[in-house]
């Protein structure tokens, strides 16, 4: 969970047999804006997992140009600050398809120069594997993580020492010791395989989140939150 002041909220989550998560503006009240919900009503639609990946960012893209250009106009400084030349929203999805399990990320990036009206200009980057990883495996980080690539970089074989949940669980353990006042608990960790998907470790926020989607229930946009 990132942060004692982004409020609580599950960054990680499931929907249609697609695990996600996500750093980054993640809503904003006065404006109904909520990724969580955009998200889940796109992924609850068809095709593989590029096609459902490709509309959340069609759809959330647009909006984060609004928030930031509202933020731009009424705070440069804070804007230029905080916010130019940075991410502004990153997610990872992960599914497994015909037998194969496929992660895809993207990164919404402001971009320092604006366009010529004064609206910010996004930069969309894209990662996959398969596809973009050689070997067929990837490590993805989102957030605040400079303490956990370095321990990850220092330590190329602790996948293979520790396995996998036990390897996430330390690097995020990494960041909550190195940036206490942006990353806290409780963890959440996801396991895909063949047999579908399993919560390794959950929280009472996911848990309340899958349980209020499961009763059609609207979930209320949280405060202001990256």
């Amino acid at each position: 969970m990132n942060g004692p002041h982004s409020g609580l909220a599950c960054k990680t989550n499931v929907a249609n047999n697609v695990a996600y998560g996500y750093g980054g503006i993640l809503s904003v009240s006065k404006v109904h804006f909520a990724i969580s919900d955009i998200v889940r009503r796109n992924l609850k639609g068809g095709g593989n997992l590029a096609t459902r990946v490709n509309a959340v960012e069609r759809e959330v893209a647009p909006q984060i140009v609004e928030l930031l250009t509202k933020v731009k106009q009424d705070d440069p400084l804070g804007y230029e600050k905080k916010l130019s030349g940075q991410v502004a929203l990153e997610i990872v999805f992960a599914a497994v398809e015909e037998h194969i399990p496929k992660m895809m990320v993207f990164y919404l990036k402001a971009e320092t120069a604006p366009a010529k009206d004064g609206r910010v200009v996004l930069k969309a980057q894209r990662y996959s594997c398969p596809g973009d990883c050689p070997d067929g495996t990837a490590y993805i980080a989102l957030g605040f993580r400079d303490a956990a690539d370095e321990d990850f970089a220092k330590h190329p074989s602790m996948l293979a020492q520790l396995g996998v949940e036990r390897t996430v669980r330390h690097l995020i353990e990494d960041e909550v010791i190195d940036s206490p006042n942006d990353v806290g608990l409780p963890i959440t960790i996801i396991r895909l395989s063949d047999n579908g998907i399993e919560w390794v470790e959950d929280s009472e926020q996911c848990k309340n989140d899958r349980e209020s989607e499961s009763k059609g229930r609207a979930l209320a946009p949280s405060s202001p939150s990256r």
